[in-house]
């Protein structure tokens, strides 16, 4: 029995340590309209006086005339801007608190091949990174799990919600695959020799196209009634009728023309994730339809011979061959918050600023196969939006409101309460002037 209690209070601990006080917003229970700011919609220009209408979660009016209910209430937004979503399309958020501390983790499971692994049931909603991210105005994220060779399905979720059910926008979203090395590793530290590692690639592949191979015959047998229940391969059915596209990390060249001709075998749905040499088969991927999610365009580049502009010229060169493309960021959770400056930082590489902004809202969204929910302000859509004080890509601006499906965010956070407090510590020392309440 004592050792009982010693092991509910670690647990107990280690709640307390990785969860947020925020408390999720209430339904909205009557409209609301933001007045006299400028509503920049993304797909339909901006309107720079204008107002923007929401009940029930839904945006039931845009314009510069807008007839407001009696009953409404009404918030005036001069000078501000409103914005939909940013959407981070490669994200941890709720998978993962802290790297270091393994009980914080929950994105990966044992085995190579976990197709009926579900990101949004071992997602945690008090999770102390979901009120930092949204802060910045990413309200939603795609939430993905990670290692082996098929990590299992991925979802779209809400940053805000009292469970995982309330969070959930659309799962399955996709299936997430990380492709093979194609070329040996040279490190001195790796045991196994290149003919051993192709053999292991070669291997992986197989495998993997003899997974869905088994798929489809086990849809067959279901239909003709005669089956024994698989968990694995039930879970592939929305990818394998193409209803669901799997998202492939694939970097080079090689990994990326090697997935697309396994999706084109195979006809499954792929969205390239990662994108490094992407540009390099721009013509293929145009041709087979298959759009890019950027991941690492504020490093410096893999390869020596790239210039060290190379990933922030990416976007600007992706946009100018005319692929279908979004921005996001992989392996550091807790910066994600940080994707909209480095979207902002690919547009001082050449990038057109509309361009950019598409690309964390529209692109994402109607990649993620939710754009007609989310990823810019028009009538019908989800009233899931922020009020800045600027442009979101710029590092001084600040985002002051937000909404998702129409309830009002808490957007205060560890980080908000520390500024608080050593602002208050500076006043208090006559360094900085107070300010008037």
């Amino acid at each position: 029995m004592k050792t009982l209690k010693i092991f509910l209070s670690i647990i107990i601990l280690n709640l307390n340590l990785f969860s947020s006080d925020q408390i999720p917003g209430r339904k909205q229970t009557k409209p609301i309209a933001l007045i006299n700011g400028s509503i920049h919609t993304v797909t339909n220009g901006t309107l720079n006086k204008g107002t923007i209408l929401f009940e029930n979660g839904k945006i039931t009016a845009i314009g510069e005339s807008v007839v407001i209910p009696s009953n409404a209430e009404v918030i005036d937004i001069s000078g501000k801007h409103v914005y939909p979503s940013l959407i981070s399309i490669t994200s941890q958020i709720g998978l993962v608190e802290i790297e270091a501390a393994r009980p914080t983790r929950d994105n990966i499971e044992t085995g190579k091949f976990n197709p009926n692994v579900r990101a949004e049931i071992t997602v945690n909603p008090d999770g102390e990174l979901i009120p930092t991210t949204r802060t910045n105005g990413i309200l939603l994220t795609h939430t993905m799990p990670e290692g082996g060779i098929v990590s299992g399905k991925s979802a779209v979720l809400k940053m805000d919600g009292w469970t995982q059910e309330d969070m959930v926008l659309d799962a399955p979203t996709g299936l997430v695959v990380n492709w093979p090395n194609m070329t040996p590793s040279q490190s001195p530290f790796l045991r196994a020799t290149e003919e051993e590692q192709k053999k292991e690639r070669d291997k992986d592949i197989s495998d993997l196209k003899n997974l869905f191979e088994n798929g489809k015959a086990y849809q067959l047998l279901k239909k003709n009634g005669n089956y024994k229940t698989d968990l694995k391969l039930e879970s592939l059915e929305p990818f394998i009728n193409g209803n669901k596209p799997l998202y492939v990390s694939a970097n080079s060249q090689l990994q990326i023309e090697s997935a697309v001709q396994f999706a084109k075998e195979l006809n499954l749905k792929i969205v390239i994730v990662g994108g490094g040499e992407a540009i390099r088969v721009s013509d293929l991927l145009k041709k087979e339809n298959v759009p890019v999610i950027l991941t690492d365009i504020y490093q410096l580049p893999s390869k020596n011979w790239h210039d060290p502009d190379y990933n922030w010229e990416l976007p600007k060169k992706m946009y100018e061959a005319g692929l279908q493309f979004a921005v996001g960021m992989r392996g550091e959770n807790s910066q994600e918050r940080n994707i909209p400056f480095h979207t902002g930082f690919a547009v001082a590489h050449g990038l057109p600023y509309d361009e950019a902004l598409k690309s964390i809202t529209i692109n994402a969204a109607k990649i993620l196969g939710i754009e007609n929910k989310v990823g810019s302000l028009e009538v019908g859509k989800d009233a899931t939006l922020f009020i800045s004080n600027g442009d979101p890509l710029e590092i001084t601006s600040n985002v002051e409101r937000a909404f998702i499906d129409g309830r009002i965010v808490d957007l205060t956070s560890h980080h908000t309460e520390l500024r608080d407090k050593y602002i208050r510590k500076y006043e208090d020392l006559g360094v900085l002037k107070k300010k008037l309440k």
